[in-house]
């Protein structure tokens, strides 16, 4: 069983989601952030200061954006578009287990449901935990560089005193992939379980769960209404919104995954014994 559980966590789709989402954020940092074009840029242009050198130029202009708010917001700019996707991607191990190790041992285990429950939530956390992880480790490299120029984030810090985030930024970003990351993760993780229940086909665990993300945010643009806003939460590093606000929007995905689970659980075990 440890070796099932380790095979599980140490998949080629834990890997695939853990190494897109660093990769990507990474990217999008170096595209928007302006990062790559100071290294790139021409410092013989007429309009930069003549009484400093190359190296002096390139040392101030990296220093106004070498700051943690421009890290988050320009690293999180792409993805924020699919974001979930990185937490559904290591179930499609889930959809591999069900339609052939299951199918397999189902009369071999004592308790059908109690099995699928456990392997629900295994597979919903390590959805959670390869996003936090990876989060964990993008903020970690970083933080020997970054600084905070502002010391209000946003209402996301509300549940911190007043000068926690200007004294300890690297912490409040650990704090938020622990906290709001991990749960919009693990819920469109358990979500993408739920389906799995009620399908053979991997495409659909990724592209259903995308579409109710799209569609949350679209209700959320047009109705102005917090539990539909799910974006928010997804950039809760700069909102008016506080700490629990902010977990608002994922509880419709959570609670529909835990029904849609339950459902599908009781189809697997009864189509199973009827078999």
């Amino acid at each position: 069983m440890k070796t099932i559980t380790k095979k599980r966590i140490v998949s080629k789709y834990s890997i695939l989601s853990a190494t897109g989402l660093l990769v990507l954020m990474f990217i999008s940092w170096l595209m928007l952030s302006g990062f790559l074009e100071i290294l790139l840029m021409d410092y013989s242009a007429p309009d930069l200061p003549t009484d400093l050198t190359k190296s002096e130029i390139r040392f101030v202009l990296l220093d106004q954006i070498l700051v943690w708010e421009t890290l988050i917001s320009s690293s999180i700019s792409y993805i924020v578009f699919f974001f979930p996707l990185f937490g559904i991607l290591p179930v499609i191990g889930f959809v591999k287990e069900r339609t052939t190790i299951m199918n397999m041992a189902c009369h071999r285990v004592a308790s059908l449901q109690k099995q699928y429950w456990k392997m629900i939530i295994q597979y919903s956390l390590i959805g959670g935990l390869t996003v936090s992880f990876s989060m964990f480790l993008y903020f970690t490299l970083f933080d020997y560089f970054m600084y905070p120029s502002i010391e209000d984030i946003g209402g996301y810090m509300d549940i911190f005193p007043t000068d926690f985030y200007s004294n300890h930024p690297y912490l409040f970003f650990v704090f938020m992939a622990f906290s709001i990351y991990f749960f919009i993760s693990f819920s469109y993780a358990l979500l993408a379980c739920g389906i799995s229940m009620f399908t053979d086909k991997e495409y659909l665990i990724i592209v259903i769960p995308l579409l109710i993300y799209y569609v949350q945010n679209l209700l959320g643009s047009l109705t102005g209404k917090l539990i539909f806003n799910i974006s928010e939460s997804v950039v809760s590093y700069n909102t008016l919104y506080s700490t629990g606000q902010i977990f608002i929007p994922v509880l419709p995905v959570f609670f529909g995954a835990v029904v849609l689970n339950v459902i599908g659980v009781k189809k697997q075990v009864t189509n199973t014994v009827i078999s």
